[in-house]
């Protein structure tokens, strides 16, 4: 069994606690069902840690997938919503990215493509071809970084883990320039307290990585849980 970076899966959890930060997220979706990996398990990262997935387990493992509308339970959210800044252009920043990684899952290339234009279509020509951009561009940050973390260690230290997420945030620099921030900052925010937390767990409790990390996913999902559901 094939098992992912550590990095991947922290993704994923990130992903999932800042989508149920956003206005209007619940924690179970329209479905009920919580956001899972497309073409991987149903069982969330989170809990598999100790295993780590057999498939991508991150946003940018939503990447690049086959699957159709339906084939996850990320279907169930909100369809995009793009928008302008003041100067006319493309706004970019994490929803943009979250919906344009969702519509990569949920769809092959020509048929997310097809629908991207249909949802940028109300904001013009120039916004349109911006997103067209964006989605080429994450579909190449994804392929860059599977390759990149391909050979990583079976059972990752904590020293592995933060090194993965230094190589993830390189890449982001490479592909996105100085747009990466905007993209991928609150993300890699929470990536972080998930290994700070984990960390201290190690050494206040003596506890594994593994047992650290379930710990530190646990904390964020109930934070994370109770500010979607808090007035």
């Amino acid at each position: 069994m094939k098992r992912w970076p550590l990095a991947l899966a922290l993704a994923f959890v990130a992903l999932v606690a800042w989508w149920l930060h956003q206005p209007g997220a619940s924690p179970g979706g329209e479905g009920g069902a919580t956001p899972a990996p497309v073409g991987g398990s149903s069982v969330a990262p989170w809990n598999r840690v100790s295993g780590m997935p057999d498939g991508p387990a991150s946003a940018e493992g939503l990447l690049g997938a086959s699957g159709g509308p339906g084939a996850s339970p990320l279907a169930n959210v909100a369809p995009p919503v793009f928008r302008l800044t003041p100067q006319g252009r493309l706004l970019v920043d994490e929803q943009t990215r979250v919906d344009i990684e969702r519509l990569a899952a949920l769809h092959g290339r020509d048929d997310a493509l097809v629908r991207l234009d249909e949802a940028t279509r109300p904001l013009g020509e120039s916004a349109r071809r911006e997103a067209r951009v964006l989605y080429e561009q994450l579909v190449r940050y994804e392929q860059a970084l599977a390759t990149a973390l391909a050979s990583e260690p079976e059972r990752p230290s904590i020293e592995d883990a933060r090194r993965q997420l230094q190589l993830m945030q390189a890449l982001r620099t490479q592909h996105f320039g100085e747009q990466a921030g905007a993209l991928f900052g609150a993300e890699e925010a929470l990536q972080q307290r998930l290994l700070d937390d984990a960390e201290e767990s190690m050494r206040a409790g003596g506890l594994s990585l593994e047992e650290a990390i379930g710990q530190a996913q646990a904390r964020l999902g109930r934070d994370a849980a109770a500010a979607a559901t808090s007035p």
